[in-house]
């Protein structure tokens, strides 16, 4: 079955593969207003690698041991910071 960005009520997000302190969002409901680049909207922007906990669907190859890496859930995503305040229908867990 074909994942479309747009047809979110399709995608179910896997939170086990968000960084500890992070929740994911799909990346069509954090897209900034101003339409700039979606990786302004991600909290773990500053220790992102590129090669753990991956944001993009599609698989790529790790330049450390050559292994596979994807996001098992399929879904293209950004990671927000989990609030010490937890509200689950704002920070989901």
């Amino acid at each position: 079955m074909s994942r479309s960005a747009e047809d979110s009520s399709a995608l179910r997000i896997d939170q086990d593969e968000a960084p500890a302190g992070y929740f994911a969002v799909l990346k069509s409901e954090a897209k900034p207003l101003d339409g700039g680049n979606i990786c302004r909207a991600c909290d773990w922007r500053q220790e992102c690698d590129g090669l753990s906990h991956r944001c993009m669907p599609y698989a790529v190859f790790s330049c450390r041991d050559g292994g596979e890496l994807k996001r098992n859930d399929g879904c293209s995503v950004v990671f927000k910071r989990k609030r010490a305040n937890t509200n689950s229908a704002t920070n989901p867990v």
